[in-house]
Formats: C-alpha cells, sequence, structure tokens
C-alpha cells in the first residue's frame, strides 16, 4: 500500500505476471538460438576438419612418391 495525495491510502498497482512470462520466453529464444548457431559452428568445423584430414592422408603416398623420385635424381 502506498500513500496518495492528503494521506489517502492508494492500492499498490497490480503485479504484471505477463511482463516477466515473455522476459523469460525471450531469454529461452535467445539461449536456444545462441546454442543452435553455436552447435552449426562446431558440426560445421568438425567436418572441414574430416575433409583436411581425409585430404591428407589421402595425398601422402602420392607426397612420398614424389618425393622419392626427387631425392632420386
Amino acid at each position: 500500500m502506498g500513500m496518495g495525495a492528503h494521506g489517502v491510502t492508494q492500492p499498490c498497482p497490480p503485479a504484471r505476471p505477463l511482463t516477466a512470462v515473455m522476459l523469460m520466453l525471450m531469454a529461452m529464444t535467445v539461449v536456444v538460438t545462441m546454442s543452435m548457431a553455436v552447435a552449426v559452428i562446431v558440426m560445421r568445423a568438425d567436418r572441414g576438419v574430416h575433409d583436411v584430414q581425409h585430404a591428407l592422408i589421402n595425398a601422402l603416398p602420392h607426397i612420398d612418391k614424389y618425393q622419392g623420385g626427387a631425392v632420386a635424381n
């Protein structure tokens, strides 16, 4: 209860539960969106790392063959 003009007691304004719910929903939406973005970035980076590893593994026999020929000359 708050005091109004001339000492008349005024009722407190009603609580705004809708505002709290909206803030919570917005916060949860931001957290979920950011988590999904991080997951996508990690998955794409992981895929790229594996592609590079496979390229290196596939290239090693050819590199060894040409290096052997270069050393022999």
